[in-house]
């Protein structure tokens, strides 16, 4: 990946992290249901995008990172409107679970990697 394209991306995540310094953590969902869909955001996350690049095999891979936080808060949204507003929506607390997706699925990758034996 080029200079230009990294810069592009690390601003692109920075414009995404710097509104969490001006907005209160949101609080936690009403009900255990709200919660426990809103704990799985990060595994589903990388699921969807797997999905999307079987689907569009042309999807450039630096939009990982871009993907991911849209994704999140895209499924934070959901998550609320599908509990009829029993759950808190915050799309930038959304976006931050998509963004840890980002790790969930670099740590099974290198999980998969121990246990073919490459280092």
């Amino acid at each position: 990946m080029d200079r230009t394209r990294t810069l592009t991306v690390a601003a692109l995540m920075l414009a995404v992290a710097l509104p969490l310094a001006a907005q209160d953590a949101p609080a936690a969902p009403d009900t255990p249901t709200t919660a426990l869909l809103t704990a799985l955001i990060p595994f589903l996350v990388p699921i969807a995008i797997a999905a999307l690049k079987a689907v569009l095999p042309l999807l450039p891979s630096w939009t990982l990172p871009v993907l991911a936080p849209l994704l999140g808060a895209g499924a934070d949204m959901l998550i609320y409107y599908g509990s009829g507003g029993a759950s808190v929506f915050s799309p930038i607390f959304g976006a931050v679970l998509g963004s840890a997706g980002v790790g969930v699925r670099e740590i099974a990758d290198q999980i998969k990697q121990r246990v073919a034996g490459r280092r």
